[in-house]
């Protein structure tokens, strides 16, 4: 929530974003290559391609097929066989089969067998298997909720959400009242995301900076941590104005 006045912000308001740094892929999706043109409506039911999102928290797997699978009524874990077995969750999106609880970072191989039903009296009229390699997921460097924090809520603990990143850069910038429309400008506009040029401009124009440091995480590969940055120790005597705090992997600085 904003506050009218610079001088009820004598306890600080914290903006935090993370730093999109060239080369830091926050989110990929890898579907596999399109075949071209139509596909014939006279074309027997059959696999057709894979496509593999791993932007999210688990990776989404989704055999596609030449038409529409049946859907209601059928339980198609009854014509699945994947190993190593994760007991997938399943769900059907037209003509695709979307697997979920696959874990990022390992292989997998999935039988599609005989009778796999499609649409009307259409099924698959041979066993099929599909090979699926899932890549580590890429660095992601957050911070929860909105992005907007009081200090006195912060005293504990700034938390930072990180995903294969071993050591978390931090920089903590101090804004007064003339930078303060131009930093909430830059925050609303860029979603919690900085870019290198709006940090000189911090620097140099908007505010300055007041600490900088590394924090290290239990990195735990492929998962979520959420490490605790002391805010209240980097700012011990803290003054009127607005904090901004940017976070990005070290490794990429």
């Amino acid at each position: 929530m904003m506050v009218g006045s610079l001088r009820a912000l004598a306890r600080g308001l914290v903006f935090a974003a993370s730093l999109v740094v060239p080369g830091l892929a926050l989110a990929q999706v890898q579907p596999q290559p399109q075949p071209q043109g139509d596909t014939p409506t006279a074309a027997p039911f059959a696999f057709q391609r894979l496509d593999i999102d791993q932007s999210g928290l688990q990776p989404v797997v989704c055999l596609r097929f030449t038409g529409a699978l049946r859907g209601e009524g059928v339980r198609y874990s009854d014509y699945l066989a994947i190993a190593p077995d994760p007991r997938p969750g399943l769900r059907v999106e037209g003509q695709a089969l979307c697997l979920t609880g696959l874990s990022y970072g390992s292989d997998y191989e999935i039988d599609l067998r005989q009778g796999l039903p499609g649409a009307g009296d259409r099924a698959l009229a041979a066993s099929e298997r599909v090979g699926v390699t899932l890549s580590a997921r890429p660095p992601v460097v957050a911070f929860a909720g909105g992005g907007r924090i009081l200090v006195r809520a912060a005293s504990d603990g700034l938390p930072v959400t990180t995903v294969n990143v071993p050591e978390v850069a931090l920089r903590v910038y101090r804004v007064g009242e003339r930078g303060f429309a131009a930093v909430r400008e830059q925050f609303r506009q860029n979603e919690r995301r900085a870019y290198p040029w709006a940090l000189d401009q911090m620097a140099n124009e908007t505010g300055r900076l007041v600490w900088s440091g590394v924090l290290a995480t239990e990195n735990p590969p492929n998962r979520e941590v959420v490490t605790s940055f002391p805010l209240a120790e980097a700012i011990p005597a803290r003054q009127p104005g607005i904090y901004w705090v940017v976070a990005y992997d070290a490794a990429r600085a």
